[in-house]
């Protein structure tokens, strides 16, 4: 009599892998549309229409997708503190935690095609992920609704829940709590200063520059 298959190594029915690949096609399109949508509004912004510029809260709500992007290309910060002149507070954090939700939603499907790639498999896999995932497991909504809040970069518990395949409904709802308190704070603070533009674009430099600025260091060192 042959010996089971061991349940790691037996074969993928026809029917799951089929769906399996429809899924990572679909969510192939998806970070291709994302990224496009992002390019395009950058090139848009700076070039034909600075956001500074707007009184659109289309604007701000697409203003979304690049500065709360896989890696946020553009600081979001400076939109919400502009448009808090314009509107009331609870107005700016409704429409800014919307297009929130909406751009991770994306990118949680973008991390788990991202995650399942052949290059990253095996890191992903390694020894202090496992520990650091394994933590965050231990109470991951309020470590997303506390992330969320704070200053700190979202980023890296945006992988976390990705990793330790926290449902994408328990991970927006704790986008959605969180950002929606940080971005109405944010708009306290916008509506109580009323910067002028020439302070905003200064911010908006100060932290592109720093974000950015890490990162080529990092790219050089390797």
């Amino acid at each position: 009599m042959n010996a089971p298959l061991d349940a790691a190594h037996a074969p993928t029915p026809p029917a799951l892998g089929s769906r399996r690949r429809r899924t990572l096609k679909l969510r192939a399109l998806l970070l291709a549309a994302q990224i496009s949508l992002v390019v395009v509004l950058i090139v848009w912004w700076l070039v034909f229409d600075p956001i500074w510029n707007s009184r659109s809260l289309w604007a701000l709500f697409f203003y979304c997708f690049p500065s709360e992007f896989l890696l946020a290309v553009v600081p979001h910060e400076p939109a919400i503190l502009h448009f808090a002149k314009l509107y009331e507070p609870h107005t700016v954090a409704l429409i800014s935690s919307a297009g929130t939700v909406l751009t991770e939603a994306a990118n949680y499907h973008a991390l788990h095609l991202v995650a399942n790639g052949s290059v990253l498999r095996e890191r992903i896999r390694g020894r202090t992920v496992t520990r650091v995932v394994a933590l965050f497991s231990r109470a991951p909504f309020t470590a997303l609704v506390v992330a969320g809040v704070s200053p700190l970069p979202f980023y890296p518990f945006r992988a976390l829940a990705t990793l330790a395949r926290y449902p994408l409904g328990r991970y927006l709802l704790a986008v959605t709590v969180s950002r929606t308190v940080r971005f109405y704070l944010l708009a306290l603070l916008g509506r109580a200063l009323a910067l002028p533009g020439w302070t905003l674009v200064a911010l908006f430099a100060a932290l592109t520059l720093a974000g950015v600025i890490p990162a080529l260091r990092h790219a050089r060192r390797r």
